[in-house]
Order: C-alpha cells, then structure tokens, then sequence
C-alpha cells in the first residue's frame, strides 16, 4: 500500500520563479539519487501547489532520505480518508482514531481548500467538523491558538486528507546551487563546517588527503559530492585547508580573473550545545532534528 507525504520548502520560495524552478529541480535532482543509494523507489508528483512523495516502501525507510534532502523545511504525513465531504464522517473518523477519547483535552481543526468547493469554505468547513466532534465528545474544548489535539485537513471537491505528524526536515538550500567550495576532511570540525556550507547551497568538493569515513557522511546528504555544480566556474571557498593550498588545488591558468577564494569558518560563535546537536543530526536527523537554538542567536 502507497503512503504520501507533502513536501514543505522554505527559503526556496523566496526567490523569484525561474530560480525557484532551477532550485526545485536540484532538490529533486538530489532526493532521487539519496533514495536511489538507499534502494528506496519513490515519485515526486504535483497536486495544485503542493508537492507530494508517493512509494511503497516502509514510511520509516521513506522519512529517512526525506529527512537528508538539504532545502526541505518540513514533511507532513497525509493520507485520503473520504471521497466525500461530510463533517460527520470526518468528526468520527478522527475520534475513533483518539487515543485520548474521553479524556480532558484541548483541540483546533484547520483546513486547506483545493480546487472549487461551492458547499464550503476552509472556515466553514473547520468549524462544522470541529462541532461534530464536540458532540461526539464533551470533554473536547476548543483552542485554536495551542491545541493539544491539531487536526489538519484538506479538501478537494470529492474528497478529504488527513495530514498526521509533521516531520522537520533540514531546511536551507539544495546543494549544487551556490557553488562549489573545497574542504580537507580531517578533524571533525571540518566536517561540521563543510555541512554547513552544504546546507547553504554549496557543493562540496573534497581536497586529496580528506578523511574518507567524513566523505561518506557527508555523501549521504549529496550523492554528487566531489562533482563540480558548474566545470565553467571555480571554487569560490574552501574549508579545513588554506587559501594558499586551495590556490595550488585550484591551480588557474596565468592571467586568469576569477572572485579570490576565502576561507570558511561557519561554526564560528556556535555554543558547545549546539555543536553537539550539529553532530547528531548529521548522522540521525530523523530522532536529532534541532540544529541550533534559535532563541539564542535572535534574542
């Protein structure tokens, strides 16, 4: 049986149209070929403004590459529960699915409306299964602001979804959209710094001498590591080496002008915690979401 998940973009959706579509096919480019390393088939499929992943494969096996594709914010868990449309239904459905039916709790309905509904509207729609499942259950009250209970729905003209648990993704950029940037893989700050700059968009390409068991974590994030996103264009940083090295590395031809490399240092300020947080979630981002404390660095 198929299971579907809805793909959520962040910063992607910023830019401007042609470069959301150069983006938004590296990241596909990219989570085709981590699910292919896996031996994880999957298909990508458009429906109105959202993004869907469909496979057979076991959901967990499925969480894992979408949880390493670098320019996805979130992954929400949906599946079709009625091909109609009535209030009723749903109210129950989503009951009899409670774990904590009976029992004091707080809840809010949100719904997103896809295509043409003439019978309702997503407030509508909220509100008339949000007092279904009042009735059904009196020890339900209402919060929209901070549920305990969220229950998340799309309709369509025939029919509704459920979305389940919301996943976190990794967020930033595609790698292979920004350049490239070289690294030495030694010491595993290297590691983290170069995951980082992976995580803004660029596309490692490891200097002779990197520590392989580094290059194979870092390749579970971008297949293509170690290729050059444009052969027309250099390197424009480099990481765990000098410019002076990174210059040799690179070795432009006599005369040639190109930007001058600079040296990276993205851990630069980050707490002992957060690098400890750092390091699990390269390895296991599904169990390890948290990069960093945001509160920290915007208070």
């Amino acid at each position: 049986m198929s299971s579907t998940w809805i793909l959520r973009f962040g910063e992607i959706t910023l830019k401007s149209r042609p470069v959301q579509k150069q983006f938004n096919r590296a990241l596909f480019h990219n989570l085709y070929a981590i699910a292919y390393k896996r031996e994880i088939s999957l298909k990508v499929e458009r429906f109105g403004a959202l993004h869907l992943v469909v496979s057979d494969a076991e959901p967990e096996e499925v969480e894992q590459v979408l949880s390493r594709v670098l320019g996805i914010v979130a992954i929400d868990r949906v599946k079709i529960i009625f091909d109609d449309n009535k209030p009723d239904d749903i109210a129950k459905f989503v009951l009899e699915n409670d774990d904590n039916f009976g029992h004091k709790r707080t809840f809010g309905v949100k719904t997103k409306r896809l295509g043409t509904n003439y019978n309702w509207n997503s407030q509508s729609f909220s509100a008339a299964v949000g007092s279904e499942m009042l009735q059904r259950d009196q020890s339900l009250s209402v919060d929209l602001s901070n549920p305990e209970m969220s229950v998340k729905l799309i309709i369509e003209p025939e029919r509704v979804w459920l979305l389940g648990e919301k996943i976190r993704g990794v967020g930033g950029l595609p790698s292979g959209v920004q350049g490239d940037v070289l690294c030495m893989l030694k010491e595993e700050k290297d590691t983290l710094n170069s995951f980082l700059a992976m995580r803004r968009g660029c596309r490692l390409i490891p200097m002779e001498g990197s520590d392989q068991t580094a290059i194979d974590t870092l390749a579970e994030w971008d297949p293509f590591i170690g290729k050059p996103s444009d052969k027309s264009k250099k390197p424009r940083g480099v990481i765990g080496a000098s410019i002076e090295e990174a210059e040799e590395f690179i070795a432009r031809e006599e005369g040639e002008k190109i930007v001058p490399i600079c040296s990276l240092d993205s851990l630069c300020a980050w707490t002992d915690s957060e690098i400890s947080h750092l390091k699990k979630h390269i390895h296991q981002p599904l169990s390890n979401p948290k990069i960093m404390d945001i509160y920290a660095w915007v208070s």
